[in-house]
C-alpha cells in the first residue's frame, strides 16, 4: 500500500545489507591480495562502481512532498511479462548503461531453476540485458571484467520487501541476496500486452525537476520504456510518457534508443534456421513440381507413341 511504501521510505539501511558491504569489501581484499597490479586495477575499479551502487541502493530518503507516490500494476501478470523479448524505446542513462551504449538494447527474463544457487538466496527469475555503442561492439549484463562479473549476472526477485506488490521486483547481482539492495528497484508502473508496451521505474522518485515532476536521487535509479517490437511508435510512446507524468515521473530524464540496422544476439540465428527452413520447404515444392512436370511429359510420350 502507498502508506506501508512512505514508512518504508524512512527505514535505515538494514544490519543485514551493512554485513553484504563489509563481506564484499573484504572479499575484494583478499582477491587483490593474491593478484598483479594490472588486475588489482580492474577489481578496484569495478568494487568502487559496485559500492556506489549498493550504496545508492541503500539510500532511502523519504519522498518528497512535492512528488506524487508512483503506483505500480496491480494485477501483474508476471508469466506474459517475461515470456518475451523487450526492446527499450527510452531509457534514462545510468553508469551501467550510460548515453554511450544507447543503441539496439533489449532485456530478456526467465524463470530460474529452483535448484540454482542465485534461486536459493531468494531470487525468482534470470535477468539478460544487452546493448551496443555507436561502432556495434556488445555489452550484457553477463560481462566479466578481469576476475568477475561487472555488473552481472543479474537475477530478480519480485515482492522481495514488506508492502511491495509481485510488480515491484528487486534487481541485483545474483550472487547477493536481494536484502543487500535495501528496497526494490524495478516497479512495473504500466504493462499492456496488447499495446506491447511497459513503462518501468528505478522506485519512487523523490527529487523534484519542474511542473510537479521528480527524478531520482542516484544516478543507479533507471526509467524505462518498453516495448515488445523495435520499432517506434510514437503514438505509444506519448501514452507511456503520459502515464509517467500522472505518476509524478519526470520523462525528460529519458533518451531514445537507436534500433536501425541492429543485429541482436541470438536472432541471427533463428532467423538462420528459419531461413533454412523455408529454404527446404522451397526446395522440396521446387522437386514435386518438377517430380509432376516429368510425369506429366512422360504420360504426354506414352500416349503419342500409342
Amino acid at each position: 500500500t502507498q502508506s506501508q511504501k512512505a514508512s518504508r521510505s524512512n527505514e535505515a539501511p538494514s544490519l543485514s545489507s551493512r554485513i553484504h558491504l563489509w563481506l564484499f569489501f573484504e572479499t575484494r581484499k583478499t582477491e587483490q591480495a593474491t593478484l598483479g597490479r594490472d588486475t588489482k586495477f580492474a577489481i578496484n575499479m569495478r568494487a568502487n562502481a559496485f559500492s556506489l551502487a549498493l550504496l545508492a541502493a541503500m539510500t532511502l530518503e523519504k519522498v518528497s512532498g512535492q512528488c506524487k507516490n508512483t503506483t505500480t500494476v496491480s494485477l501483474f501478470d508476471q508469466e506474459e511479462f517475461i515470456s518475451k523479448k523487450w526492446y527499450a524505446i527510452q531509457q534514462r542513462p545510468t553508469p551501467f548503461n550510460p548515453s554511450t551504449q544507447n543503441f539496439c538494447v533489449t532485456a530478456q527474463y526467465e524463470l530460474l531453476d529452483p535448484t540454482d544457487p542465485a534461486a536459493q538466496l531468494g531470487y525468482a527469475i534470470k535477468v539478460f540485458n544487452t546493448a551496443q555503442d555507436i561502432d556495434g561492439n556488445l555489452f550484457t549484463s553477463d560481462d566479466e571484467v578481469q576476475a568477475g562479473p561487472a555488473p552481472g549476472p543479474l537475477c530478480a526477485a519480485p515482492a522481495a520487501f514488506p508492502g511491495d506488490r509481485t510488480a515491484e521486483v528487486t534487481v541485483g547481482q545474483c550472487f547477493l541476496p536481494p536484502s543487500t539492495f535495501g528496497q526494490s528497484n524495478y516497479w512495473v508502473v504500466a504493462y499492456d500486452e496488447r499495446d506491447g508496451y511497459a513503462l518501468i521505474s528505478g522506485g519512487q522518485p523523490t527529487v523534484p525537476t519542474r511542473r510537479g515532476l521528480c527524478s531520482f536521487p542516484s544516478p543507479f535509479n533507471g526509467l524505462w520504456i518498453f516495448a515488445r517490437s523495435p520499432k517506434r511508435d510514437r503514438e505509444m510512446i506519448r501514452k507511456y510518457r503520459k502515464i509517467a507524468r500522472k505518476n509524478g515521473i519526470d520523462p525528460k530524464i529519458m533518451e531514445s534508443i537507436e534500433h536501425g540496422g541492429c543485429r541482436y544476439p541470438g536472432e541471427e540465428e533463428e532467423k538462420s534456421e528459419k531461413s533454412k527452413k523455408i529454404e527446404k520447404r522451397k526446395k522440396k515444392k521446387k522437386g514435386l513440381a518438377s517430380k509432376e512436370r516429368g510425369e506429366t511429359k512422360r504420360r504426354k510420350k506414352s500416349s503419342s507413341e500409342s
